[in-house]
């Protein structure tokens, strides 16, 4: 046990006054690191970041924690204003983080009829260059024969699954990359097994270097591979939605289970 203000051998001779920002830190601190504690105690946060603040220095142009208690509204914390929907119903607030470090998040239970859906605005901000989409999850209804969703994105009447959790007999049990639709210029698939399973976290992130044409899924940091799409972006320029945990547009084919820290970047 660590003791503050008292004895190890006794519960008697204890300190008056006040104790503030005690830390423990896992390494040893150099005589610059301890000085600058001092000047301001907010320097711990560099030396320790949270996962709030690696996301934030990566400018993230949507940043939903999922950490509401109620509502239907997800709060987009980057400072962009761009605020998710949640659904009405069906939906579970306040569940334990999936992981240390992240915050709590929401669970979309069965019966759920809407998926998480950011307005994606007339001009777009993945309109013609690159872009990562991020999320946590940890799906309840994946199985066989039932593609459901991670991310799409609808625009103009035409839609994009980005990133679908297969899952039929054709394509067997993978994650799906670059599924493309009328209206979007042609993606070859990458089919990756990267345990799509139910009952466990997951960190899927997919990059499109509008350069190149590379879609790149990330499975718990692990690179599982690259689709060819054609270069100079995704003609996203009018308006339509952004659904995390959707598939064939918003509120379709949608994964249940719990899902917190949803990022996009660009």
């Amino acid at each position: 046990q660590l003791f503050l203000g008292r004895l190890w051998d006794s519960d008697s001779n204890h300190q008056d006054g006040r104790i503030d920002d005690a830390f423990v830190c896992s390494d040893v601190l150099t005589a610059t690191d301890i000085a600058n504690i001092y000047s301001d105690s907010a320097y711990l946060v560099t030396l320790y970041p949270t996962y709030d603040v690696t996301v934030m220095a990566d400018s993230p142009l949507v940043y939903l924690k999922l950490d509401e208690t109620s509502g239907t509204t997800a709060n987009d914390v980057s400072g962009n204003g761009r605020n998710a929907t949640i659904p009405s119903s069906n939906v579970n607030y306040s569940q334990a983080p999936m992981k240390s470090g992240l915050n709590n998040g929401i669970q979309l239970t069965s019966g759920v009829s809407q998926s998480i859906n950011i307005t994606y605005p007339s001009g777009g901000f993945l309109n013609n260059s690159s872009f990562s989409l991020e999320m946590w999850v940890n799906p309840s209804n994946w199985s066989n024969g039932n593609p459901l969703g991670i991310w799409d994105l609808t625009v103009g009447g035409n839609q994009e699954c980005i990133l679908v959790r297969k899952g039929d007999s054709g394509a067997g049990d993978n994650y799906q990359v670059g599924v493309s639709a009328s209206g979007f210029a042609s993606a070859t698939s990458l089919y990756d097994p990267g345990s799509p399973t139910n009952g466990t976290v997951k960190h899927l992130v997919v990059t499109y270097d509008s350069g190149t044409g590379d879609m790149t899924l990330y499975v718990d940091a692990v690179n599982r591979g690259t689709a060819s799409k054609a270069t100079g972006g995704f003609a996203f320029s009018g308006s339509g939605t952004l659904a995390a945990l959707a598939n064939g547009g918003p509120n379709s084919r949608i994964t249940q289970g719990i899902v917190s820290n949803v990022a996009v970047y660009g």
